[in-house]
């Protein structure tokens, strides 16, 4: 026997914030197709669905799931509000499809129990660090780390698989140009999509799948590291599990031995894939310094017990980092120490300036020819790198540093790729000296380029018009040119990798390609909040249809099991009893086929004393 009916009935007279709670816990698979009760109790009832209901259930809840009649008041409710149990004429009734999936999952967990799957490693007490003041170390290696990755993402677009997750070669990417592990860039990437800095766009091709940056990622990278932090950490603690909540403060805070066998010992039907996402929130926290030694550091329990950030919370986080560095070391190898935190400016022009060779509390960076050049070609003026690099330093511009400086002056600018139209080839490559020109020609790093030198002459801008001008104009001289077949941006990028300091002209740019989710995700389809609306006509449904009831409920699972019932109705004073097959409900009438009689019947809902299965 199927308790759709009863849960259908359950779900019918739920207050629209019940309702809106049950579907928050438990969305369906296919909102759009979820019109009233009836179909919203099928989608529940299904197997994968019941599943995940009863792994969010503790042993108080099961225990009296599996003995409705001993449970109290508060659990009945509970039951009720995740769709457990149905109601019908007597009370709250159990549903078999549940006690079914109940029997079932309790079979695995026991045989889980037996072969030894289950981890009892974080079973005993351990005793509470006192001392949780250091958090604030990988609390700072992580915005960082955060900071980097981005600003890779800005630069570049990661890969995503089919699953919709960053792709393995793109994570490894990302933690080179962050000087960290895979492991741990996975983790901060999985942070920055839970606080919607990143997203994947390209859903409906996987070809076309890129994993970019949001609007949200230039206002977060200009706050400063206490603002940071909280932006990442509460988009963590928010998505916690209500159980792991729990279980987390049962144990005192205590998260790594809640990864252990305390989840279990609550949640007796936790699935591995409860335990491992438990297991990867517990590494995740200690890397973003929300615990330490697996306790919950002051600043994560604050955020633990109110999900939303104080400005108590910011100040507390603002003592407890370190204050920002007035500058940085310039060293004689070209490498750059910043002793603590800088402003996001400041930050910001550094990591465009140099490469992270590793972050910390006093991170270090690298400058080299390379990187400059870098630079320069993103549009930085040579002036500007020199001035920042005198405003920022502690002591002196060394002398490696200032030659470097000094060399890339002269060449800034004097090697640029531009578009030609001519025979000679797709690209030009114009040159300041002939020097350079004939070095590029001859450099068997450029040899894939075919670079060729032809002679072309050209006549210098006039400074006026009319045949005075022309007059006076300058004889046609000849330029200093190399050609590619190569397209423009090609050249350009294997001079550069090659350390030339070359400059893409604006008109040779290939069209920007857009980074951001704003200008680069698919529009939405339908309705922006499939929940709500489903909500509305479940609601709707239950309180809108004339007669709408327990009759007219038995009657829709009817039609849509098309399977024939009793239906008792009463007219002038008598009661007649029919063998139908309902087929549809409109107006407040049941039209049905009486297959015994050869006719099809319509009947007032309000006429109608009885329905019962057969």
């Amino acid at each position: 026997m199927s308790g759709t009916l009863a849960l259908a009935t359950s779900i019918a007279a739920l207050e629209r914030a019940e309702l809106e709670r049950l579907v928050e816990r438990r969305p369906p698979v296919a909102p759009t197709q979820v019109v009233d009760s009836i179909s919203l109790a099928l989608d529940l009832l299904r197997e994968d669905s019941l599943a995940r209901a009863l792994e969010a259930q503790d042993r108080a809840s099961l225990a009296g799931l599996r003995d409705l009649g001993s449970a109290d008041a508060d659990i009945a409710a509970s039951l009720r509000s995740w769709g457990l149990v149905g109601i019908d004429a007597t009370g709250i009734v159990a549903l078999p499809e549940v006690t079914a999936a109940l029997e079932a999952a309790s079979a695995r967990a026991a045989h889980d129990a037996v072969a030894g799957t289950s981890d009892a490693s974080g079973s005993a007490i351990r005793e509470r660090r006192e001392d949780l003041s250091a958090w604030y170390a990988p609390a700072l290696v992580e915005t960082q780390r955060a900071a980097a990755i981005l600003r890779g993402l800005r630069q570049a677009p990661g890969k995503a698989n089919r699953r919709g997750e960053v792709a393995v070669t793109s994570v490894r990417a990302l933690a080179e140009a962050a000087r960290s592990e895979p492991e741990l860039a996975a983790r901060t990437l999985t942070t920055l999509r839970l606080a919607g800095l990143i997203t994947v766009t390209g859903q409906r091709d996987v070809a076309e799948r890129r994993v970019v940056v949001t609007e949200r990622a230039g206002a977060w990278l200009a706050h400063p590291h206490a603002a940071r932090w909280i932006t990442l950490a509460s988009a963590r603690v928010a998505a916690v599990t209500p159980a792991l909540r729990r279980v987390v403060a049962l144990a005192g805070g205590d998260v790594r031995a809640t990864v252990g066998s305390k989840l279990r010992d609550e949640y007796p039907l936790s699935s591995d894939r409860t335990l491992e996402a438990a297991s990867e929130f517990a590494e995740a926290a200690e890397q973003l310094g929300l615990t330490l030694d697996g306790f919950l550091t002051a600043p994560a329990t604050a955020l633990w017990d109110d999900a939303s950030p104080t400005e108590d919370l910011l100040g507390t986080v603002e003592a407890a980092l370190p204050d920002q560095a007035p500058g940085v070391y310039l060293q004689p190898d070209l490498s750059v120490v910043a002793p603590g935190p800088l402003a996001p400016e400041d930050e910001e022009m550094l990591f465009a300036l140099a490469v992270v060779e590793q972050l910390g509390v006093a991170s270090t960076f690298r400058l080299s020819d390379g990187s400059l050049l870098r630079a320069l070609d993103a549009g930085l003026p040579i002036g500007d790198v020199r001035a920042f690099l005198e405003r920022m330093s502690l002591t002196w511009i060394p002398q490696p540093l200032e030659y470097l400086l000094g060399d890339l002056s002269e060449r800034a600018g004097s090697i640029t790729v531009e578009v030609h139209h001519g025979d000679e080839g797709r690209s030009r490559v114009r040159v300041a000296k002939s020097d350079v020109l004939h070095r590029l020609a001859a450099d068997r790093a450029l040899r894939h380029l075919r670079l060729q030198t032809f002679i072309v002459s050209e006549v210098p801008p006039r400074s006026g018009a009319g045949p005075v001008a022309q007059a006076d104009s300058e004889p046609p001289v000849e330029s200093l040119s190399l050609f590619s077949p190569l397209a423009p941006e090609h050249v350009h990028a294997a001079l550069v990798d090659a350390r030339y300091p070359a400059r893409l002209a604006a008109d040779a740019a290939p069209p920007a390609r857009p980074t951001g989710a704003a200008a680069s995700s698919p529009a939405p389809v339908g309705t922006d909040d499939p929940g709500s609306d489903l909500v509305e006509r479940v609601f709707a449904a239950s309180r809108s249809e004339p007669g709408a009831g327990d009759f007219t409920r038995h009657l829709e699972l009817a039609i849509r099991d098309r399977r024939p019932v009793r239906v008792s109705a009463e007219a002038r004073g008598a009661t007649h009893s029919f063998t139908l097959q309902p087929l549809s409900i409109s107006g407040g009438r049941l039209r049905a086929a009486d297959q015994q009689a050869g006719v099809e019947r319509t009947l007032p809902i309000t006429a109608i004393t009885g329905v019962e299965s057969i």
